[in-house]
């Protein structure tokens, strides 16, 4: 299967896998906040009511070394990573807002 393939069967499975999250992890749906090709990054709210961001791309090697790195990094510099299904190519991560 050509990549333009995979990328296709991936968007068409795409409300599936943000369902599957929301209802796993109890979040609320926002607005997307980027949408390409190979990825698609929503608002969201958990149950909590902090704000967070799902990001989601296909699974695969990028998408677990973004993961790992998260990870590693501990929210050091960068967002934290709360929660990751790179087989489903997904994190869940906070939200940054400028200025804080």
């Amino acid at each position: 299967m050509r990549r333009a393939e995979r990328l296709a069967a991936w968007r068409a499975g795409l409300p599936r896998r943000i369902e599957r999250a929301l209802r796993r992890w109890e979040l609320t749906p926002g607005d997307t906040l980027a949408e390409r090709d190979a990825s698609r990054v929503l608002a969201v709210r958990g149950p909590d009511g902090a704000a967070l961001v799902l990001k989601c791309a296909p699974p695969g090697q990028a998408i677990v070394a973004e993961a790992d790195a998260l990870r590693a990094l501990g929210g050091r510099g960068v967002v934290r990573l709360l929660a990751a299904d790179p087989a489903e190519g997904l994190l869940l991560l906070e939200r940054a807002v400028p200025g804080t």
